[in-house]
This record gives structure tokens, C-alpha cells and sequence, in this order.
């Protein structure tokens, strides 16, 4: 402690001074006693994780391809069987690739030879001969689906050969094709230049889509609507009965035919008269009414004789 006299005009003070100087020095800790410096808990853990080995999910091999492994691990959660910790670490993985590595797999549905539980789309195939598929692995970023009935509908609905339909154990009627090999709607053909195509409804379709092109009902409103504005009128043409104008057809000709139709009517008691004069006028009102009852009855361009 140092002291110091202070003078001022009200007299002399002696004020001490204290200074204390303080020395901290780093010790590091002994390796040996590294146990005793953790905390109880993970104390604990540790004891637990060098005695304990169970099945672990192996993270480190990314979602796709995780699977369970027995070992000793504090950094993940342990359990009892290699299933439970496949349908507990990995539930919902698509590829079923932890599932895929037990010694035993559970059968999968809908197929029991080592399929995947679900279908996806083959997109690799060309559309008409394409189907749904549950073959490893499954493709990134591919929709799946929990029937090949529910991937046929979705991801080939409009597919016109229906062969992902007819791949199906037990397929339902196939429409929209035949025998011969005809869809059951009429498309226009853009492959043949425009004065000269016209509209078809051959098998296999010239697209891969069949929401690329319009469809139609008949081959007349194809005509009408895709070619409306043809010159060469090749598309109307092309109709089972061609209008006039076309080559060859010059002039339609119109065919009268005409029917003999015979019939009773009963027109209940009737007495003819014995007077000449008067039997002539029976049988004429009986004629007009004969010949009225008939033609109420015949078509609007029909006639009698």
C-alpha cells in the first residue's frame, strides 16, 4: 500500500492507495480424468453405447439408400431388431431399400418376388407399348402409385392401344380398340399436307399423347372442323359417301320406290240400299272415307292411287 500527502487551501490529507495484482494460470486438464469433467447424462450415454450394440440407421448412406446396421452408436437411436428400425428410421422410403436387406424380407404388396409395394410409370418405354412397373430401383423423381390399376388410370389414361391396361392379372374390356385396330374417335392426320390430308381413326396413333391432337366422334365433324376451310375438300372426300364435287361423283341420282300396301278396315254394320241411286252414294262416301283413314295413316311423301 502506498500513501501520498494531497495539499490544498483547507489543509493537508494523506490518502492511501492500494494495488493488487492478480495471476491466472491455464492448467490443462488431465486425459485421465476427462470421465470425471462430463456431464452424469452423457456419462451415462457413453456407458450405455460401449456395452449396448443394437440396430442403428446408418445416415451417413443418404435416404434413398439408408438401411440399419447392428453397432455401437451414441448418435443415433437404437432398437431391438433391424425391422423395427427400418420401419421406424426409414418409413415412407420409397426405394424399400433397408427393408430389401433383411435376412428374411415381409412379403410386399401387390408382389412377392422382390418388387417394389407400389407402381410408377415406365417412361422409358414409347407411349402405346408403355405400362406401369414396380421394378427396382425406382427412377428419381418418379410419381408413384399404391395399384398398377391406379398408375394405369393416371399416368396412361388416354393411351389408345390400352396396353397398360391389358398388363393388369386380371384386365377389365379394353376400349377404344378392335380387331382392326381402329380407335373409337377420329383424329386429324398433320402429317400429310393440308390440301390433302384428311382425318383417320387408324391404330397405332401418329402421336405419342392423345391430348396433342382434337378428337372427334365421327369422321363427318372431324372433317368440319379440322378442314372447314380445305379447297380441295380431300378430307370430305374422303367420307364413305362423298359429297357432290368430288372426283367422281358428278351427280346423285334420285330413286322413287313405291310400296302396295294392303290392309282390312272394319267399318262396323253397314245397309246398302236396294235404290241404284242411293247404293252409288254409299259406296262413294264409304271410298272417301277408306281413302282418308289411309292417308292419315302413310308418311308425309307418300300417295295413294
Amino acid at each position: 500500500m502506498k500513501t501520498c500527502a494531497l495539499s490544498t487551501a483547507f489543509g493537508i490529507y494523506t490518502v492511501g492507495i492500494s494495488v493488487v495484482v492478480a495471476v491466472v494460470v491455464a492448467v490443462p486438464p488431465d486425459p485421465d480424468d476427462q470421465h470425471q469433467q462430463e456431464h452424469p447424462y452423457r456419462r451415462s450415454r457413453r456407458s450405455l453405447c460401449s456395452t449396448a450394440p443394437a440396430w442403428h440407421p446408418v445416415y451417413a448412406e443418404g435416404w434413398t439408400k439408408g438401411h440399419c446396421r447392428y453397432t455401437v452408436d451414441c448418435d443415433s437411436p437404437g432398437f431391438a431388431t433391424e425391422l423395427a428400425c427400418c420401419k421406424s428410421a426409414y418409413a415412407g422410403q420409397i426405394s424399400g431399400h433397408c427393408i430389401s436387406r433383411l435376412p428374411s424380407p415381409p412379403t410386399m404388396s401387390p408382389t412377392g418376388t422382390g418388387g417394389l409395394d407400389f407402381y410408377y410409370a415406365d417412361y422409358e418405354t414409347p407411349w402405346d407399348q408403355a405400362y406401369c412397373i414396380n421394378k427396382r430401383p425406382l427412377p428419381s423423381g418418379r410419381i408413384t402409385y399404391s395399384s398398377m390399376l391406379a398408375c394405369c388410370k393416371a399416368a396412361y389414361a388416354g393411351q389408345v392401344s390400352g396396353k397398360c391396361i391389358s398388363m393388369l392379372p386380371s384386365p377389365p374390356t379394353t376400349s377404344p380398340t378392335n380387331s382392326n385396330r381402329e380407335a373409337d374417335f377420329w383424329y386429324p392426320v398433320y402429317e400429310v399436307p393440308w390440301d390433302q390430308s384428311g382425318c383417320s381413326n387408324k391404330l397405332p396413333l401418329p402421336f405419342k399423347n392423345i391430348n396433342d391432337r382434337p378428337r372427334y366422334s365421327t369422321q363427318e365433324s372431324c372433317c368440319a372442323a379440322a378442314y372447314s376451310g380445305q379447297v380441295s375438300k380431300a378430307c370430305v372426300c374422303g367420307l364413305p359417301t362423298p359429297r357432290l364435287g368430288c372426283p367422281g361423283i358428278i351427280e346423285y341420282t334420285a330413286t322413287t320406290t313405291t310400296a302396295t300396301v294392303s290392309s282390312t278396315l272394319t267399318l262396323g254394320d253397314i245397309t246398302v240400299p236396294t235404290n241404284p241411286v242411293e247404293k252409288a252414294d254409299v259406296i262413294e262416301s264409304l271410298e272417301s272415307a277408306i281413302f282418308a283413314i289411309v292417308a292419315a295413316s302413310l308418311g308425309p311423301d307418300a300417295g295413294t292411287l
